[in-house]
Order: C-alpha cells, then sequence, then structure tokens
C-alpha cells in the first residue's frame, strides 16, 4: 500500500510538548491542591484512556481523581470514568462535588502555566494572575526536521487539538506552515477528537484514496475508527500511532520513517 496522503496530530507527533503541556496539567493541579501528589506519569495514564485528548479535560480528571478519589489507584479509577461516561463526562459523573467554577479555575491554571507570562495574553485573552512565571510553550521544540517533512507538505493535513492561537505558534516552533484548508483545530468542543467530522473535509481536500493519520494518543485511534464507523472506509489501511511506555516515553517514532512508512501498513497500540 503506497499511502497518498498524510494527516498528522500535532503534539507528541510534530511538536515536543513533553516540556509544555504535560508540566502545565501537573502545575496547574500541584497548584490548586497545593501538594505534590500528581506528576506526569499520571498524565500519561491518564491520556492513555479514551476521550482525554483534551488538556483541560486532563487536568480536571487528575485534580478530581487525587481530591476526591485519592484512595483508588488511578487505573481503577478511570476504569470507573470510562464506565460513567468516559472522559469529562465520567469524570463529572463521578464527582458530584466538582464544580463548573471548579472546572473553570483549573483550566485557566493550565493556560497559565502554558501560555506564562508572555503569551497568555496573546494566546487566551488575558494576563496571568496566579502563575507568573515564564509559560512551558518555550520549551518546545520539532520533532521532525522540516527537511524531512517537507517532501510531503503538497500532501500533508493536521488534526490538532489545538485552538488557532497556539497553532500559530506552534507554525512559529515548526518554522513552516499549511494551507488553513488543510488545518483542523480545535474550536467547539463537540467536534474535538475523537469525532471525525472534521476528518472528512480534511480528506476530501487532500483529493486522496489512501490517507495515512498518525497520533499518538487513544483518542487519535478512535478518531480514526469513528471515521471509519461514519463512512464505511477500511481503517487498518489508515492508522498509525507512536508507541509509548506508560512514562510517555517515545519507544518508536515512525515520522522519522516517512519513506519507508508509504509502502508499509502498520497499526501500534499507543501503551505498552
Amino acid at each position: 500500500m503506497r499511502y497518498d496522503a498524510y494527516i498528522f496530530d500535532v503534539d507528541g507527533v510534530l511538536i515536543d510538548h513533553s516540556n509544555s503541556f504535560i508540566p502545565s496539567i501537573v502545575l496547574a493541579v500541584k497548584t490548586i491542591l497545593n501538594d505534590d501528589t500528581f506528576n506526569q506519569e499520571h498524565v500519561f495514564e491518564i491520556k492513555s484512556f479514551k476521550n482525554f485528548n483534551n488538556d483541560w479535560d486532563t487536568a480536571i480528571a487528575g485534580y478530581c481523581w487525587r481530591k476526591f478519589h485519592s484512595s483508588e489507584n488511578l487505573s481503577d479509577y478511570l476504569e470507573k470514568v470510562n464506565e460513567l461516561g468516559s472522559g469529562i463526562i465520567g469524570v463529572r459523573n463521578s464527582s458530584n462535588e466538582l464544580t463548573s467554577e471548579l472546572e473553570e479555575h483549573l483550566i485557566r491554571l493550565v493556560k497559565e502555566s502554558y501560555g506564562g507570562t508572555t503569551a497568555c495574553k496573546k494566546l487566551y485573552g488575558f494576563y496571568p494572575t496566579t502563575i507568573l512565571k515564564k509559560g512551558f510553550w518555550n520549551n518546545e521544540t520539532p520533532m521532525v526536521s522540516y527537511n524531512k517533512i517537507k517532501p510531503f507538505l503538497q500532501k500533508l493535513a493536521i488534526f490538532t487539538g489545538r485552538n488557532k492561537e497556539e497553532m500559530e505558534l506552534g507554525f512559529e516552533i515548526l518554522k513552516w506552515r499549511i494551507d488553513d484548508k488543510m488545518l483542523a483545530v480545535s474550536d467547539l468542543p463537540e467536534l474535538n477528537k475523537p469525532n471525525p467530522k472534521k476528518l472528512i473535509p480534511l480528506i476530501e481536500n487532500l483529493n486522496c484514496k489512501n490517507p495515512l493519520f498518525v497520533g499518538d494518543t487513544e483518542d487519535d485511534s478512535q478518531l480514526v475508527l469513528n471515521y471509519v464507523k461514519n463512512t464505511g472506509k477500511p481503517s487498518s489501511k489508515m492508522i498509525i500511532t507512536i508507541v509509548r511506555n506508560r512514562n510517555g516515553e517515545m519507544l518508536i517514532n515512525p515520522i522519522k520513517h516517512m519513506a519507508f512508512l508509504t509502502n508499509l501498513i502498520i497499526f501500534f497500540s499507543i501503551i505498552l
């Protein structure tokens, strides 16, 4: 199978966010809990469950676990969340003490951690008031060089959980960009991954028959499976996910071998 188009997630695929969004989530939860019982390993474990591609939801889940369910180990808590609706819906159903005000406060703290004093206003429209430090976004680096990606730019699209402003920052880090019609960002929560509604026009705009989707979370896999369910198209030909261990460490980075992948069908599980 020769792939004729490529659709990428951004964080953990094109951009190394291990020192940006991940510690932003951790710092936000630590700040509101006022302790150090939540760490990066917990973030990656939460993201290994479906419907936790969104960093705000991940932070809320981590907080609720430590605040209201600390007697349970994280895996057991997440299994319960999954049974109660999965993602943020399951978290809300698991914790009656969780209020919308508390959710908004946590989300604001994640934004303050990521944007910091230098970019929070540009990204989110407000200046930080609690976490007054240089934003973690400054730590982001490309995971693949422009020279590696250049041969594929004419047949490349992006589907990301970043909002428009965060993606603009991402293009500055990557030092390349694509046409807006080849880009799907996070604007309406109900259209975020794993909802495939935005994937359909991307594939149409690419005018392709055999696209390859590259992601790194359970929601990326669910996105493609939902696309298949909605369109009736075969799935085994268009999914590849980056393999990580439970510490979030990358074990296989397929993007560095794009030319090889154009002639190979691979389906990896997310967590070993």
